[in-house]
């Protein structure tokens, strides 16, 4: 197995006073792929290297066996691959090799690939990535058009944090701007997406009885998610922001399917663009509520059809309140029941008259839920008008964590 040399670095060009100034960020891991290292010069005159581990393919795309080139769509960025020795790709003899760290966290799916200018440049693939997702973009000039490359990637979590990228964008130098987060595909090149342009979903309610509609647009580290069943024989639809796990669990990627548990609700996902899972006119997505206010809270998420958990449960921090939403339906004359708990924003609870409280939203059919302490609401708690629950709920709120750990122990 070969190992890969990972850093990012950059080095100026000698200045009229003969000195050379270098900063350099890194770490090496076991690589299943190919070294890799993308060469320009920034802001006219500064010599920049990166170092990676790409997937195969993306190498074989570009004709790159042990060799290096100019890229196609932008000659002012070289690329270089090699397998043929431990930490081939790194040319500085300065720099010093550090030891590889083992791989202590959870594999998250990252995307792979280089862009030039917003084209693929060979083969893009979709990856496991025992660290962080992601996105290194040079930019500069040649022939005097602009030009930039992007690399995504997979990277150490040790050099996210190293650079104060985790969950967020940086350019630690002019023409060098890098991206790092640590959920399934945050970083997308077919989507724009990434830390420094968060997806946003609509979380609320629609009843196309009247017209009626309940929401706001919130900052989603998931995926935007719609619930869609009839009432009195006319559409009733609730929207969320979910995690990632539930859709996958679902098998819901960017599209639609009626659940098998409950053939009367249709349920969506997807991550698109802001607000993919509205496609109602009446719906007004423009209402957006800032990011990460106030203090979060641990919420319960998961979906439940007559008591039994159709998703793995998970537990979640929220910047809002914990909520509930009911589906009572009937489908060939049997009655079924599902529940989604999830994170629904301040805003919404309060505009429904439902902060630690229950109640019947109207022309829609759904019961909701909303209380703003610590797992005040899931399977078996509800809250009570002033955010007090029973003994026993309390208890329960306490023992639930555990039990989902041990749940998603004993699944795996």
């Amino acid at each position: 197995m070969l190992l890969h040399f990972r850093c990012l670095h950059r080095s100026y060009q000698e200045s009229a006073e003969n000195t050379l100034a270098t900063t350099v960020l890194l770490s090496e891991v076991i690589c299943n792929g190919k070294c890799a290292r993308l060469q320009t010069s920034i802001a006219g005159s500064y010599d920049t290297t990166t170092y990676h581990c790409v997937p195969n393919q993306i190498c074989q795309s570009l004709e790159l066996f042990d060799s290096c080139r100019e890229l196609y769509f932008d000659r002012a960025v070289t690329a270089c691959c090699c397998d043929n020795t431990n930490n081939c790709n790194v040319n500085d003899s300065s720099i010093i090799i550090p030891t590889p760290q083992p791989l202590v966290e959870f594999p998250i799916a990252c995307y792979n690939g280089i862009f030039a200018n917003g084209q693929a440049m060979g083969a893009v693939t979709l990856s496991v990535c025992n660290g962080q997702c992601a996105s290194v973009q040079v930019s500069g000039t040649y022939n005097g058009q602009l030009q930039n490359a992007t690399l995504y990637t997979c990277d150490p979590s040790s050099v996210c944090a190293a650079l104060q990228m985790t969950n967020n964008c940086s350019s630690p130098e002019p023409g060098l701007t890098g991206c790092c987060c640590d959920t399934d595909t945050c970083i997308n090149p077919y989507t724009g997406r990434s830390p420094g342009n968060p997806l946003y979903c609509f979380v609320g309610f629609y009843a196309a009885y009247n017209n009626y509609v309940v929401g706001a647009s919130i900052k989603c580290d998931g995926m935007c998610a719609s619930m869609a069943t009839q009432y009195n024989g006319q559409l009733a639809k609730s929207y969320h922001c979910v995690p990632q796990p539930v859709c996958k669990t679902l098998e819901l990627n960017n599209n639609c399917t009626t659940l098998t548990t409950d053939r009367d609700i249709t349920a969506c996902c997807c991550d698109g663009y802001n607000n993919c899972h509205v496609n109602e006119t009446a719906v007004n997505t423009n209402s957006t509520i800032p990011a990460n206010q106030g203090t979060p809270i641990t919420c319960y998420n998961g979906i439940y059809v007559n008591n039994s958990p159709l998703v793995s449960p998970t537990v979640g921090a929220c910047y809002g309140q914990c909520a509930s939403i009911t589906y009572s339906t009937t489908l060939s004359g049997q009655p079924n029941v599902l529940v989604i708990y999830s994170c629904d924003p301040t805003a919404v609870c309060d505009s429904l008259s439902l902060t630690n409280n229950c109640g019947t939203i109207d022309q829609t059919g759904f019961t909701s839920c909303c209380c703003n302490t610590n797992m005040c609401v899931s399977p078996g708690i509800v809250p009570s008008p002033g955010g007090l629950t029973s003994q026993l709920s309390l208890i329960a709120s306490l023992l639930i964590p555990f039990l989902i750990s041990v749940y998603q122990l004993v699944s795996q």
